[in-house]
């Protein structure tokens, strides 16, 4: 836009001068004149047609270098992956777990989702924060977390974690390892069971899992 105006305010002064001399001159020269001076605006509007192209050309690249830039940031966000769910892993160690009281003759929990709900959340905490401990920096204690989600039907809540590269069976192993853990997967007063299972994939990383369990007590047990 610059240019076309630069350009039409010398078209505009060259016309002006020219003119007024014109005045002097005879007709055949006035005629010559004349061509001359279509000759100059034409020039003149091609000249800035070209360099309005030029201009246009440049926003043209410099917005392409911008998504180009937006592209590559997308591209290395991606090579992060957020971390997932794994409802598979999920199943496989409620069904180890009852696998593993039932041969020390203990009843089989019962599986509750709001339960597995609040295993998941934790879970995927203990990932963002990086940490591992049974008191969340954001929901306190197990029992605290549930309590205050509105499961009031249990009335002792104990929790079991793992964070390894195996999957379920291994991950059960490294809590039956642990006697702390080991106690509440053997406790016998426990009748409801949660899981949630977070899944972590990233580039240049090892994969991992975090396996929590929530074990419950029932008030009508």
């Amino acid at each position: 836009m610059d240019y076309f105006l630069t350009a039409l305010a010398i078209i505009l002064i060259i016309v002006f001068f020219r003119f007024r001399k014109n005045v002097e001159k005879s007709e055949d020269e006035i005629k010559k004149e004349k061509y001359l001076n279509y000759a100059i605006i034409a020039s003149l509007l091609i000249f800035t047609m070209v360099m309005i192209a030029f201009a246009n050309r440049g926003s043209m690249n410099v917005r392409s270098s911008l998504f180009s830039n937006d592209d590559q940031v997308e591209s290395e966000e991606t090579k992060k992956a957020d971390p997932f769910y794994s409802s598979e892993e999920e199943q496989v160690m409620v069904i180890l777990v009852n696998q593993e009281r039932s041969r020390e003759g203990m009843p089989p929990l019962t599986l509750d989702n709001d339960l597995s709900k609040l295993a998941r959340i934790k879970a995927m905490e203990m990932v963002e924060l990086e940490y591992q401990a049974h008191e969340s920096p954001n929901y306190g204690t197990p029992e605290k977390m549930v309590r205050n989600a509105g499961l009031t039907d249990y009335k002792t809540v104990g929790e079991n974690f793992t964070r390894t590269s195996d999957r379920a069976r291994n991950a059960l192993d490294s809590i039956r390892d642990s006697s702390q853990q080991d106690y509440h997967l053997h406790r016998e007063e426990y009748t409801h069971l949660g899981v949630g299972v977070v899944e972590v994939e990233r580039e240049g990383f090892n994969p991992y899992r975090v396996y929590v369990l929530f074990f419950a007590e029932s008030r009508e047990s």
